[in-house]
């Protein structure tokens, strides 16, 4: 059974999408369907085995710390983290759950392997909480950190040339209200290999993945959910309820493509001296 320690319930940042929702929940569903498998690549090419003891930050779903889990037990163990644990409860007695805030520091540790993925380009102090988490490592540790970049906005293809420049208005009016007012920061992604080298990290690998979404397919529903979730700022940025609306029903006409944000995986390794 799963262990729930229950640590910090503050959250100190303040986000549009709430992962203990419907809509939330739903959100959760597409990322891992769009992003485990990128994910799972990342986390294998560190040779991941048994006996090794892990941190999971920013568990969502808990799909990669299950993953992780079954590829390290029966002696290794994973520590999952997030502010919002419900959809974490039940899965591999090895998945030590705890209801925590890296804003106020890596618990516990050292750690063999280290995974966050979307977590620190929403969070200020995201350059010192990479050498905290280098400093959690044991030597021969890796850290994989997985960010968005983007979007890049780019429709595709839909029925009509309004509908692609509605598409653009809608989601770049949500990327401005409701994410980098809160201190996301969608360049992040630029950044991390750089930053984890100065942490003192070697064997860097960067991967980026970038594809098109069409409609009714995850990445359009994705957007459609994000939106839904962001109805409160975009009305406010002066973006009318019919937009909403017409914005979507866009998400699942399959005629309709659009490229989706980019995502990238970088993993280092702390050296053994």
């Amino acid at each position: 059974m799963t262990n729930l320690n229950v640590a910090s319930l503050e959250r100190e940042t303040d986000h549009a999408c709430d992962p203990g929702t419907d809509l939330g929940r739903q959100q959760l569903e597409h990322l891992d369907l769009l992003l485990d498998e990128h994910s799972i690549k990342s986390l294998t090419a560190t040779g991941i085995r048994p006996g090794l003891r892990c941190l999971e930050i920013g568990a969502g779903s808990g799909s990669m710390a299950r993953w992780m889990a079954s590829r390290v037990q029966p002696e290794g163990s994973v520590v999952a983290l997030d502010v919002e644990t419900s959809q974490l409860e039940g899965g591999l007695g090895n998945v030590d759950v705890r209801r925590y805030d890296i804003n106020h520091g890596v618990p516990g540790g050292p750690y063999d392997l280290i995974h966050a993925r979307l977590v620190l380009m929403h969070l200020p102090r995201r350059r010192q909480l990479v050498n905290e988490l280098v400093n959690a490592l044991t030597p021969g540790g890796w850290l994989v950190l997985g960010e968005y970049l983007g979007p890049s906005l780019g429709a595709v293809d839909g029925p009509t040339v309004a509908d692609c420049e509605l598409f653009e208005r809608v989601v770049g009016a949500a990327v401005e209200q409701s994410g980098k007012p809160r201190g996301t920061d969608f360049g992040w992604a630029l950044d991390v290999d750089e930053v984890m080298g100065q942490a003192g990290l070697v064997h860097l690998h960067s991967e980026r993945h970038m594809a098109t979404t069409a409609g009714g397919t995850t990445g359009c529903l994705l957007y459609q959910n994000y939106v839904r979730q962001a109805t409160p700022y975009l009305l406010d940025a002066d973006i009318e309820q019919d937009e909403i609306d017409r914005f979507d029903r866009l998400m699942g006409d399959p005629r309709f493509r659009a490229w989706f944000f980019e995502f990238t995986s970088v993993r280092g390794q702390r050296p053994f001296a």
